[in-house]
């Protein structure tokens, strides 16, 4: 089996004639985690749906998305079974209509061939893993709090096998203890999968836990590699900065 999942080539986007991202070529691979990190408006979120084919109808792409070494000709045979995007707003990712337990079990069925017991079971264990108690099963979007939905929303991430997973600051407005319990157990899970994550942050902390740190500034590559060197041997004049920042926060 190859070792590389994506590679992505000379990606470029702009919106109405913006620049966003500029010839962007980045390749990751399978076990491993990747934070995505830069000050707002670096790229980082329209370079994972950009990746995901998620772009708006005013955006202009160039470049290729290559998943196991082929170009990405059509999203819909392969959104949510070979690649999974958790978007930053909960909200965007349930339907009202549905209870939690309802949506969690159609998201397991999309990747695993298992029976309806087993899928209860596995919806269950991913509330748990999320810090959900199982009242939230069989509750609807709407009457739980935003950050609970937020939990559900990383359950959705859990239960996935998915080879690539991609979130978009998965953590925001969750406090400490949960931050890192649950950014650990998406990072096993996608590890033991000898899947791939990618995730974008805000947080020097959380990117720490990746195996890998890409810094975007300005929609370019100002460094990548090995997360502790990265954060070791800043280059770029926001890495500097921020860690700066942090140490004396």
């Amino acid at each position: 089996m190859e070792k590389k999942i994506l590679e992505i080539k000379n990606i470029c986007v702009s919106y109405d004639g913006h620049n966003v991202l500029k010839n962007i070529t980045l390749r990751f691979e399978r076990g491993k985690s990747y934070a995505l990190v830069g000050p707002n408006g670096a790229g980082k979120s329209t370079l994972l749906k950009a990746i995901d084919g998620l772009l708006p109808p005013n955006a202009t792409f160039t470049g290729d998305v290559l998943l196991e070494g082929k170009r990405i000709e059509n999203y819909d045979n392969i959104r949510g079974k070979e690649i999974f995007f958790l978007l930053q707003d909960p909200k965007n990712q349930f339907n009202p209509t549905y209870k939690i337990g309802k949506q969690l079990e159609r998201a397991i069925k999309l990747n695993h061939s298992i029976n309806r017991r087993a899928i209860k079971k596995k919806a269950m264990l991913a509330l748990e893993k999320a810090g959900l108690s199982n009242e939230v099963y069989n509750l609807y979007p709407h009457q739980i709090s935003g950050g609970m939905l937020q939990r559900a929303n990383l359950a959705i991430a859990i239960t996935k096998k998915a080879p690539l997973v991609l979130l978009d600051e998965p953590t925001s407005g969750l406090d400490v203890e949960l931050q890192d319990m649950l950014l650990y157990a998406l990072i096993e899970e996608q590890k033991e999968r000898n899947g791939t994550l990618v995730y974008v942050t805000h947080n020097f902390g959380d990117a720490l836990k990746a195996d890998c740190i890409v810094v975007l500034d300005n929609g370019i590559i100002e460094q990548e590699g090995e997360s502790k060197y990265v954060f070791c041997n800043p280059k770029s004049q926001y890495m500097e900065k921020a860690i700066k920042a942090d140490c004396y926060d």
